[in-house]
């Protein structure tokens, strides 16, 4: 894996500066406290026990079809800004990054960015990140924190908290998707459901 650090205001500047932000999305984003084996050296000695925010954006550029941003050790995160990007901001002294919205306010602080390019001819909406099973989730992810996210060769099923109910997301393997929330009382009836359906096969 090829990353590409933000070392300096140019680098920052010549990143944001190749992508039309308006013609691009989000496709998928989520939180970890892991350390992966492509976080270099050089990044890790920057310390901290924060979050990383991965991000894939589908990006209008001439160089490949999707870009993966990684902000790591996460600090004043708000959620909402990277759905409408920017990378206008400051490097500081130490590779820290800050970045602003339009009206000067910062959103994001962090102590390293590294990205790459690449094409997906076929992004699936789920799944790029992560694999099967609980994912964490902390106060930095707001109301869009991820919980379990489950997925076989055909079939992603994500499921969030937000507030008192549960979003869940599925995703077939050609792409098209569903989305249904999930009431107290119904989770309530669901999670007898499901234990009922689970003793069942157990003793029988």
């Amino acid at each position: 894996m090829n990353y590409t650090q933000i070392d300096k205001q140019s680098d920052l500047d010549s990143l944001d500066a190749d992508i039309c932000w308006d013609d691009s999305t989000l496709v998928e984003s989520y939180v970890s406290q892991q350390w992966p084996s492509y976080f270099s050296n050089a990044i890790a000695s920057s310390g901290g026990l924060g979050f990383h925010y991965h991000c894939l954006y589908e990006v209008c550029s001439e160089e490949k079809s999707h870009l993966e941003i990684v902000f790591i050790n996460v600090e004043d995160l708000n959620h909402r800004e990277l759905v409408d990007m920017t990378l206008s901001g400051r490097v500081l002294y130490n590779s820290e990054v800050v970045l602003v919205n339009a009206s000067g306010t910062s959103f994001l602080k962090c102590a390293k960015i590294i990205y790459r390019f690449i094409d997906l001819e076929h992004h699936e909406q789920f799944g790029y990140f992560i694999e099967s099973g609980v994912v964490g989730t902390n106060e930095l992810a707001s109301d869009e924190a991820l919980n379990l996210y489950v997925s076989d060769s055909n079939t992603h099923l994500l499921l969030s908290t937000i507030d008192r109910e549960v979003e869940v997301l599925m995703s077939d393997g050609s792409g098209h998707s569903q989305q249904i929330k999930l009431n107290e009382t119904q989770i309530e009836e669901l999670a007898k459901f499901i234990t009922q359906t689970r003793l069942r096969n157990i003793t029988s």
